[in-house]
């Protein structure tokens, strides 16, 4: 089983990316989960009355709505990781229909009965039910059915010992004359690994976000037609917004762009206080702008500096070109 959960790997992101589809929350226009840690953080815009509002919420999934997603197939690789993380590697097999994992551990140890005889049946099966249930004692299975016998009845080459612990029966094991493994079936909440699977996206596990991205984005479908879902993500919505154009939620994004035409040329004096060097044409400094922007100068290998005085910007052009061109000045100095 570990093996083909394993083979979801290559389509688990695509299976995620899937379930994602466009989602309206009283009005607000909700975008794609992306992963915070174990969060789904989604944006969201709205028009009120002709105004552009932006925002965002958290989707925070628990165990339970991972598990769903885990149980329809999705996530593979971040169950497989979890779970043998749990089971330290034991083999195991996920029972969706019972929301569990299924596995088996070894309660017992070979036991060679080759050169036993007499007493030493009843020493070793003993031991066998003292390890397993402590205070149990030993019945074995006789012709007329189970007994207190010193010596188990051997049928086939086996016998059959149960541990029996306060009159109740606890296990049944068959010894062979060669010996014997004994395998006891547990399982595991598919929850309990759900869990597992959260707090390894937490620490930033891609393979578990897959998980809980896909769980956010369910959250959010569910939300779009049960209007108690949608409430607290509404919430969010409406106390994280902010008024601005959504295509540009950068405010400085909407300054026109300064062509230069605002700036003034700088004289000698202007420009040392500037670059604070009054012989700054002693100085690398024009030589590297030109190498910098020898395109736009067009060759030229001398320029003029001027400043913008409301913005405080620094452009230079060049004798061979009007263009006005926006430096960087400090990285150069």
């Amino acid at each position: 089983m570990k093996k083909s959960l394993a083979l979801l790997s290559g389509i688990c992101l695509a299976l995620s990316s899937g379930l994602a589809s466009a989602v309206t929350l009283n009005g607000w226009n909700v975008g794609n989960p992306t992963p915070v840690g174990a969060t789904g953080l989604v944006n969201a815009t709205k028009n009120v009355g002709g105004v552009a509002k932006i925002s965002n919420a958290s989707i925070v999934p628990n165990a339970s709505q991972v598990s769903k997603i885990l149980r329809g197939g999705v996530a593979g690789v971040a169950l497989t990781v979890a779970v043998n993380e749990l089971l330290d590697g034991i083999d195991w097999v996920m029972d969706p229909a019972n929301n569990q994992i299924k596995y088996k551990i070894s309660t017992g140890t070979f036991y060679y009965l080759d050169h036993l005889s007499g007493p030493d049946y009843n020493a070793l099966a003993l031991t066998y039910c003292a390890q397993l249930y402590p205070g149990s004692t030993p019945h074995y299975v006789g012709p007329t059915g189970w007994s207190t016998s010193a010596k188990p009845v051997f049928t086939n080459n086996m016998s059959s010992v149960a541990c029996y612990l306060n009159g109740q029966q606890k296990v049944v094991t068959t010894i062979y004359l060669s010996g014997t493994v004994v395998t006891e079936e547990k399982t595991l909440p598919l929850d309990t690994a759900s869990q597992k699977v959260i707090d390894n996206a937490q620490a930033g596990n891609t393979d578990a976000q897959v998980a809980t991205v896909a769980a956010a984005q369910d959250i959010l479908n569910e939300a779009e037609n049960d209007a108690e879902k949608a409430k607290p993500i509404v919430q969010q919505f409406e106390d994280n917004s902010t008024n601005a154009d959504p295509n540009n939620p950068d405010p400085d994004d909407e300054k026109p762009v300064n062509d230069g035409k605002q700036s003034k040329k700088m004289n000698e004096k202007q420009i040392g206080e500037l670059v604070g060097n009054k012989n700054w044409h002693n100085t690398p400094l024009k030589k590297k702008i030109v190498k910098t922007y020898s395109k736009e100068l067009r060759g030229s290998n001398n320029f003029d500096f001027y400043k913008d005085p409301k913005t405080g910007e620094i452009f230079i052009k060049g004798n061979k070109s009007k263009e006005m061109i926006l430096i960087n000045l400090e990285k150069f100095l």
